[in-house]
């Protein structure tokens, strides 16, 4: 009788580990689903060669979901067959081809923290920004929208356009290039050839900060060209 009880026992024992090794292999579940996905991450990010600082966060998916097991490797895509690209968020489709077919869409956070300029104290509009105005600090730049500074010396001598709060990051929009030439000025024309550099007197027709493309009239020609602003009086031309 102790041995058919067992038996009885042992039988009882296997089918109890059948049920749930069946239970378990009838489900994809959460975990599985947050696996695919990660794979799929690093190998993308990879393929696009992006900064290796690159972080991302998987939003949670319910451990309660159980979605039907599938027989064939998950399908992992961007939503709406977008491309992966270094924005902060998007949604990734994991989906499931086979006759129970089922799909889950899984948002993801990319996050690139880097050290960027902000302003050191609460900044007024028109002031020209000094070493001491700036300071630098560690922001994820995939939160940025228009831009930003990585040295302080891009900014030291520019003029702000707006006022500025304490510790913002400030980006390309709130500077003024400061005016080496102003419209009207006489300014010195250096036009550069192949083997031969030439000088002429010329006039301004409108302001001009370092590097930007501003039009002259050769004050013996009287001929309209362009040139770039290279210094204070001075513009260069490669006619």
């Amino acid at each position: 009788m102790y041995t058919t009880f067992i038996k009885t026992y042992i039988i009882l024992l296997l089918l109890v580990n059948l049920i749930t090794y069946c239970k378990a292999e009838d489900f994809t579940t959460a975990k599985v689903i947050t696996s695919a996905v990660d794979r799929y991450l690093k190998i993308s990010l990879t393929q696009l060669q992006a900064n290796p600082k690159i972080s991302y966060n998987i939003k949670s998916i319910d451990p309660r979901l159980k979605l039907a097991a599938c027989s064939k490797p998950l399908i992992v895509e961007p939503y709406n067959n977008a491309t992966i690209s270094l924005q902060k968020r998007f949604t990734l489709k994991v989906a499931c081809d086979q006759l129970k077919r089922w799909r889950i869409f899984v948002p993801i956070q990319l996050h690139l923290v880097e050290q960027v300029v902000i302003s050191n104290s609460a900044l007024p509009r028109g002031k020209i920004l000094t070493e001491q105005d700036l300071t630098y600090q560690k922001i994820d730049i995939l939160t940025i929208n228009h831009g930003y500074f990585k040295e302080k010396s891009a900014l030291i001598g520019n003029t702000l356009k707006k006022n500025i709060a304490l510790g913002k990051a400030l980006d390309p929009s709130f500077i003024e290039t400061p005016k080496l030439i102003r419209a009207h000025q006489e300014v010195t024309i250096l036009a550069k050839h192949r083997w031969l550099n030439v000088k002429a007197t010329g006039i301004a027709l409108s302001d001009g900060g370092l590097g930007q493309a501003i039009k002259v009239r050769n004050k013996s020609s009287r001929k309209v060209i362009e040139a770039r602003v290279a210094d204070i009086g001075l513009v260069v031309t490669n006619q």
